[in-house]
């Protein structure tokens, strides 16, 4: 083989030549210097433009890469790679470091692009950054103008803004992960049935502190809310008025969730409390105290679990609104599934309003095909069918899920929920009515409305 040594590096080649003043190296072409090796069949080199060739591939500092072409000193329309994460640049020049133009990255939770990205083995430097957890558009992004980015990690550092649709939201310095999908929840409550009437307000709001991970904020407004490490508190303090009571309610409800695993085992322990007081009236206070225990077991297509719930109200089975009211119960479920199939089997309190239920469910390229029966204050059979959901890369969808039941006399209950699914978001209404209850199930129409990010 031949090889030269040049300001862009050392060129190689099996085979050399001349054409007029141009050098043409044929047979593995290739330029190799300190982070940077691309191969070719053919190279073309003339001293002080540069090189031109096409078909490329190589390693540009820990990157996996095919160009198009090379033209002088940079490569056109170029794709790059490394672990999980993919990306494309219709430029990049061969700088030390290089510094790509117009890049995409693709990652397992996020859309990304860049005006510009210096690559380093160690990071990324990005300018003009934004990035998308939408399979299309950009309804909600996450803006830098210089973000850091680690390859190894997926982590993401730099002075952020938080998108939605039009409005941005400082954040100041904040961190995202590119192989995490943000949990971003709709903090807006809206529902109603015949019976509780209408239920509208704030859930989880975030309050981000500077330097969190997107989506993983530790405190949250619920009429005032915080969760840390497996803890969750919510404090909220309402007025209402009813056909029998009307006053202040003060109270906090909390849960704390503990899991250990060990191979394809593992264990969850979940308490959950909730309290609450109610000044300058004559009712008394209201405790519930609940939790549970589950263990489940994993390997391949097979799952097993075992769960244990319960609930106690050791003060009041009573309190003056139905908005705090936590009902007592005990519940064993146990579940075997393996592979679209599954099979589940629950006792719901054993020592007062008996319940069983036993329930199959298949899940198939059609959809999710549920048959249950029910055996409470009467026996009923539910059934149930929801349709396949989309892929993430339909930027548009319908999603449709039918349930219904029949038990002594005829039809018991039925529901139908719709889904539509835009390129970031999923917009859901769902209503059941329920004719004939189990105990003291609340009858009649109630609803729903939700939305969440796909």
């Amino acid at each position: 083989p031949y090889t030269l040594e040049t300001e862009e590096g050392l060129l190689g080649g099996e085979n050399l030549s001349y054409d007029g003043e141009v050098l043409v190296l044929e047979g593995r072409a290739c330029l190799e210097r300190e982070g940077l090796y691309l191969e070719a069949p053919l190279l073309r080199y003339r001293e002080g433009e540069g090189l031109e060739g096409r078909g490329l591939t190589g390693e540009a500092e820990g990157w996996r890469l095919e160009a198009e072409s090379l033209e002088g000193k940079a490569l056109r329309r170029v794709r790059l790679e490394k672990g999980s994460l993919k990306a494309q640049a219709e430029r990049v020049l061969l700088e030390r470091p290089p510094v790509g133009q117009g890049v995409y990255l693709e990652s397992p939770a996020y859309r990304v692009r860049a005006e510009e990205a210096r690559f380093s083995r160690e990071e990324a430097r990005l300018k003009g950054f934004l990035a998308t957890p939408c399979p299309c558009g950009e309804e909600v992004r996450l803006v830098m103008a210089e973000a850091r980015f680690d390859p190894k990690t997926g982590e993401l550092l730099g002075e952020a803004s938080l998108g939605l649709w039009g409005l941005e939201i400082p954040l100041g310095e904040a961190r995202a992960n590119a192989t995490r999908r943000p949990a971003l929840a709709n903090p807006l409550v809206l529902s109603g049935s015949e019976g509780g009437g209408f239920t509208l307000g704030l859930q989880d709001f975030p309050l981000p502190r500077p330097g969190e991970e997107i989506g993983r904020w530790e405190r949250a407004f619920t009429l005032l809310g915080t969760r840390g490490e497996g803890l969750t508190l919510s404090p909220f303090l309402r007025y209402a008025e009813t056909g029998r009571s009307q006053g202040w309610t003060l109270g906090v409800e909390g849960s704390y969730r503990q899991a250990l695993g060990e191979g394809p085992f593992s264990l969850t322990l979940s308490p959950t409390l909730l309290a609450a007081l109610y000044p300058g009236t004559p009712y008394p206070p209201y405790l519930s105290l609940g939790g549970s225990l589950e263990g489940s077991f994993r390997e391949g297509d097979l799952r097993l679990l075992l769960r244990f719930s319960g609930r106690l109200e050791p003060l009041s089975r009573t309190p003056p609104f139905t908005y705090e009211k936590r009902d007592e119960f005990q519940s064993l479920s146990l579940e075997a599934g393996y592979g679209p199939f599954a099979l589940a089997y629950a006792l719901e309190n054993p020592l007062g309003s008996r319940m069983d239920r036993l329930e199959g469910e298949y899940r198939g390229a059609l959809g999710s095909f549920r048959l249950a029966y029910v055996r409470g204050s009467y026996g009923e059979v539910r059934l149930g069918y929801a349709l396949p959901l989309p892929d993430r890369a339909c930027c548009q969808a319908l999603w449709a899920a039918l349930e219904g039941g029949v038990g002594e006399g005829g039809l018991s209950r039925y529901g139908l929920t719709l889904r539509y699914y835009d390129g970031c978001f999923a917009y859901e209404a769902r209503a059941q009515n329920v004719l004939k209850g189990q105990y003291g199930e609340a009858t009649g129409l109630g609803f729903s409305f939700g939305l969440s990010l796909r």
